[in-house]
């Protein structure tokens, strides 16, 4: 009995997902056929890059690296699970995603003015602050996109600016989370809501803005929630700082299963926020450098210089300046010209005058030229 075109088009669906996430895995390097639970957690892992790209290899993998990328600069890349400040971030009113309904996607909400969640938080630095905000919403956006169904049906991100003061408002912070679901998340952004911005509020994204009334009319009418579903600031009567230990809990057992996708993100254990390397180039005089190995040859001296960072494999920018040379050369054309006026006539010296004031083109600088920085310790 021949198949149905239906059947036939769930079997082409399912054999170009296979393909397609073989092809992902390939090109990382990670184990395709293989049945152990590393195996497991990396094709649980190239699918939730390549839904939201639609089984674009190229823009998922690109995704990917975008998102280590962004974890390891905002230090979100070994998060301590157990930091009381992160415990009471995740258990406030100031990110938690509303209740999951069929066939609809995933509504996150964050409130952009500043939560107090007791004394502790005022010892914190600004800097400590915006990481501990960053680690709670990537946490529970990890927990959240553990799903198949939401990965699927993606997510719309409710930016709350109600009660928000310019004194309030953190732009840094509001800026890195912003980047952080525009493109550098592994979960299809439907839309970005911003609730009762303010006049001074200017922003680069696209995003929908909408009044808390005009708000809570959208999750109603437009995507079937109640009123108990929805926060209080937003008109219902749900209290997240209620569910706040729920909510943590959730995450802390998710996370630390060594089956999930973000287990690798999170530890028990207390984890030091390190500063990240600014660069790892060196810039130096190659003339300096040269003269140095010049005097090697009669001494035994060996020169210095001092690096920025100093991977083994990191590689040296030379920048050629020549000023010496330039600047003898200069000089020698100067006495060269006082002699030369010396014997001149004069309509040879009004020459040289009008051709004074023509703007000389600035000496051109050499390219860098890129070398391992082996060569620089010879």
């Amino acid at each position: 009995m021949p198949c149905s075109p239906c059947t036939i088009m769930e079997y082409d669906i399912y054999e170009l997902i296979q393909i397609e996430t073989g092809n992902f895995l390939k090109r990382m390097g990670w184990p395709v056929n293989s049945t152990t639970d590393e195996a497991r957690v990396k094709w649980k892992l190239a699918m939730k890059f390549l839904i939201p790209m639609k089984f674009d290899v190229d823009r998922a993998i690109n995704l990917y690296r975008a998102h280590e990328t962004i974890r390891k600069t905002e230090n979100l890349d070994r998060i301590w699970i157990n930091n009381p400040n992160l415990i009471r971030e995740i258990q406030s009113n100031k990110f938690f995603s509303l209740r999951q309904l069929p066939n609809q996607p995933l509504n996150v909400y964050f409130t952009a003015a500043q939560v107090s969640n007791g004394s502790s938080t005022n010892s914190l630095s600004q800097q400590e602050r915006e990481l501990i905000s960053l680690q709670a919403l990537i946490c529970q956006l990890d927990v959240a996109t553990e799903s198949v169904e939401i990965q699927n049906s993606g997510l719309n991100f409710i930016y709350d600016m109600q009660s928000c003061s310019a004194s309030q408002f953190d732009m840094n912070l509001s800026k890195k989370i912003l980047r952080l679901v525009q493109g550098n998340y592994p979960a299809m952004v439907k839309t970005i809501f911003i609730v009762s911005a303010p006049k001074w509020f200017k922003i680069a994204y696209k995003v929908t803005m909408h009044s808390a009334d005009q708000m809570r009319d959208v999750l109603i009418t437009h995507y079937g929630y109640s009123l108990n579903d929805l926060p209080t600031s937003l008109g219902g009567s749900f209290d997240a700082i209620i569910d706040g230990d729920n909510r943590y809990q959730t995450c802390l057992s998710t996370i630390m299963d060594s089956q999930s996708i973000c287990h690798s993100y999170y530890s028990l254990d207390y984890q030091p926020v390190t500063a990240k390397p600014t660069s790892n180039i060196l810039f130096f005089n190659t003339d300096h450098y040269h003269h140095n190995q010049n005097q090697d040859a009669t001494s035994s001296q060996t020169p210095t210089a001092s690096v920025v960072s100093s991977p083994s494999k990191s590689l040296v920018a030379i920048v050629q300046l020549r000023r010496n040379h330039d600047s003898s050369a200069s000089s020698s054309q100067i006495r060269g010209r006082k002699r030369e006026s010396s014997s001149s006539t004069d309509s040879e010296k009004r020459r040289r005058s009008n051709e004074s004031l023509i703007e000389e083109e600035p000496p051109k600088m050499r390219s860098l030229i890129y070398i391992p920085q082996e060569i620089s310790s010879k």
